[in-house]
């Protein structure tokens, strides 16, 4: 084998085995966040309070496209500490949308001066959600990081299989 298809094999596999360390990487992350998401039920249950409610609009500068996101912000006291939080559920800090529609309905759920339960982390005071329980971001993340993982391991075999 000259050295310049040893390069580009070496190079093809270590691209391979970046894919899959990648895709690792991605669904590692969503099954600690369903797993987070699923505990957050027996976390403490606090009064708290919305103090802004809207939606976010975001235009991309070359493009006549624009996705949405619901503004919702919250707080709550615990040991004497006030604390303000954004996280309705675990993946609603990625949850945009091309549909204003569904973040007006957020927003319209969580309307400004109403009362919420919030659930907060025992272990980290300043953690908290809105909607303990898994939603369908982190599914779909966890979705494409096992595809992401599956082609690069593919790839990383069709490159053995071929010889190289």
């Amino acid at each position: 084998m000259e050295i310049q298809n040893l390069l580009d094999y070496n190079f093809d596999k270590i691209v391979s085995i970046l894919i899959v360390l990648f895709g690792v990487i991605v669904v590692t992350y969503s099954l600690y966040i369903l797993r987070k998401s699923k505990l957050a039920f027996e976390w403490i249950k606090i009064k708290g309070e919305i103090f802004q409610s809207g939606v976010e609009k975001f235009k991309k500068r070359d493009s006549n496209i624009s996705t949405y996101r619901a503004d919702i912000r919250y707080r709550y006291e615990i040991q004497d500490e006030i604390i303000e939080n954004d996280m309705i559920y675990f993946g609603s800090a990625i949850s945009t949308s091309n549909k204003e529609s569904k973040s007006k309905e957020l927003s319209r759920k969580y309307y400004l001066g109403k009362e919420v339960t919030v659930y907060v982390n025992p272990k980290e005071k300043k953690e908290s959600i809105l909607e303990p329980g898994v939603h369908g971001e982190i599914s779909i993340i966890l979705g494409i990081g096992l595809i992401i993982l599956l082609f690069g391991i593919s790839i990383y075999f069709e490159f053995i299989n071929l010889g190289l």
